[in-house]
């Protein structure tokens, strides 16, 4: 079974050093490490192990997906540059993707009232850095921590117009091709985030999030919520 760890970057000082930290945590466990390195002109040294790209135009977080159509493995990995990985997170994932074609450590179960707000409607969230019990199916699955079952499912949204909301992007297209996303079972403290001091894509569309709201009226919808 080969696996790989896929992330998506843009240029910052402590961004860049919360890259090499971020993908330290999670090499050895993986046969392949891709980079899509966003407004870059040039890869900077220290990662010649990794594949690495600079895409044309800044995919935002939609990078992690680029290389989905040109992947041979089976596990497919998708990482956010600013997460420390356990040293037993792939193999921790691995045994849920046997049974699932995506599973993540982070996501919401979006609830009937919520439409007004994604960011405040009240939906339940299951967080990376909190413990959570039990496996739940969810309506939307944090991208940072997620694995695909390439043999299962192949999304295709690398390009998509959306930007910056790989979450919501990412789980409608699943939702359209009726694939379930699983929230898996995770202590707590077990993942952690690393502070870059740059704004977080919540935070930047906490206060207009119009087309977050769009995109998630149309998961409704496919539910029936």
């Amino acid at each position: 079974m080969i696996t790989s760890a896929n992330f998506v970057t843009y240029p910052g000082e402590k961004r860049l050093q919360a890259l090499e930290f971020a993908v330290a945590s999670i090499r050895q466990q993986v046969d392949i490490v891709r980079i899509c390195w966003n407004n870059y002109t040039s890869i900077p040294p220290g990662f010649d192990f990794a594949l690495n790209k600079i895409p044309i135009e800044d995919l935002t977080d939609n990078g992690k997906f680029y290389f989905v159509p040109f992947a041979n493995e089976d596990m497919y990995l998708t990482c956010d540059d600013d997460i420390l990985y356990p040293e037993d997170y792939v193999a921790t994932m691995l045994r849920s993707l046997e049974s699932h074609p995506i599973v993540t450590f982070h996501g919401r179960e979006l609830v009937p009232h919520g439409r007004h707000s994604y960011y405040r409607g009240g939906h339940l969230c299951y967080s990376y850095l909190n413990y959570t019990p039990l496996d739940k199916k969810v309506h939307v699955g944090g991208t940072g921590v997620m694995g695909i079952n390439l043999n299962k499912y192949r999304p295709n949204i690398s390009h998509s117009p959306f930007k910056c909301m790989s979450d919501l992007v990412l789980s409608l297209d699943a939702a359209q091709n009726n694939i379930p996303i699983i929230c898996a079972a995770h202590p707590d403290k077990w993942l952690h985030s690393i502070r870059t001091g740059q704004e977080t894509i919540a935070n930047k569309f906490r206060k207009e999030e119009s087309q977050q709201i769009a995109i998630m009226n149309e998961i409704f919808n496919i539910f029936d919520l």
